[in-house]
């Protein structure tokens, strides 16, 4: 059983039209996928995906230029990977980012960061009211009791925090209660 808010099938990057990048002030960690997947690219590009693999003990990751941003980020704020190679190419990180997710048991909520302004843009500037599209992967899945209660008293603060009959402290002080 998963969970995620009603706005997240909205979701994508908006790439050059962000007016940040998260590629950069941060190194990009590579998956073991990712690194097979780039070891095994051909060309040009192929040796540049590999001149650009460092590694630390285990982890292996593409370090940042002097500039602070990922070697494979353009002038455009454009991934080069995604450019060359297809989503389908990027690691983990640069496909799952700024998606987050909290494991309870057999139960995951699914979420996006707030350092993302398109992540933002989609929480805080709809005006209807967000709710949990709650998902089963199969027909025989039940939810446990406790997930139940979880569940009923999540939706019962969204409904607080979400009435707009209410002011903002109002909201809070019955939230609170």
């Amino acid at each position: 059983i998963w969970c995620e808010p009603s706005y997240m099938k909205q979701f994508h990057c908006i790439a050059d039209k962000c007016s940040d990048t998260c590629c950069a002030g941060w190194e990009i960690v590579l998956d073991e996928d990712a690194i097979e997947r780039y070891e095994q690219t051909e060309g040009s590009f192929g040796k540049r995906l590999r001149q650009e693999i460092k590694r630390d003990g285990e982890e292996a990751y593409f370090a940042l230029t002097r500039e602070k941003r990922c070697p494979f980020l353009d002038e455009h704020n454009l991934c080069e990977i995604y450019q060359e190679l297809g989503e389908d190419a990027l690691c983990d990180i640069c496909t799952e980012h700024p998606r987050f997710y909290n494991w309870v048991g057999d139960y995951t909520e699914k979420g996006l960061g707030l350092c993302c302004e398109e992540a933002e843009r989609l929480m805080f500037a709809e005006k209807a009211p967000m709710y949990l599209d709650i998902h089963r992967d199969g027909d025989e899945e039940e939810i446990s009791d406790d997930l139940k209660v979880l569940l009923q008293i999540r939706a019962e603060a969204m409904s607080i925090l979400q009435d707009r009959e209410l002011e903002f402290e109002e909201r809070m002080q019955e939230f609170l209660a």
